[in-house]
């Protein structure tokens, strides 16, 4: 009977510790990016102009979805030099999320570009502190 009690109250805490990882998770600060430009497939127009992009910023990463397939893209960064500080080419049909980590970035503005097989692009402007 203890034992059962030792393993219950185990398996109680680690539910717990599960959970409030995930709390302050959800609880940490993000702030949206604001994308501009045009990845829409050609030809079809929304009175909702919806992005098939999103990003927020996090302290030390930015987390980006892509809510549609948008083929391959390519996800660049840019310091305030316009000097590329990240580049990476991501096939949308196999994967929809990615964390960038800025941890490593100085101070200063930069933008995030996001370019499809058809020139066509979405960019918006974040700031690390």
């Amino acid at each position: 009977m203890k034992k059962i009690t030792i393993l219950l109250l185990l398996a109680a805490f680690k539910i717990y510790a599960i959970n409030a990882e995930t709390f302050s998770t959800i609880l940490e600060d993000s702030t949206p990016i604001d994308l501009l430009g045009d990845m829409s497939k050609s030809g079809t127009r929304s009175l909702v102009s919806e992005s098939p992009i999103s990003v927020f910023q996090y302290s030390d990463y930015l987390e980006v979805t892509m809510s549609k397939f948008l083929g391959v893209i390519s996800i660049e960064i840019y310091d305030n030099a316009n000097h590329v500080v990240y580049n990476e080419t991501v096939d949308t049909s196999t994967q929809s999320d990615l964390n960038i980590y800025t941890a490593s970035f100085g101070t200063g503005e930069y933008e995030i570009r996001f370019t499809n097989a058809q020139g066509q692009y979405l960019y918006g402007t974040f700031v690390m502190e």
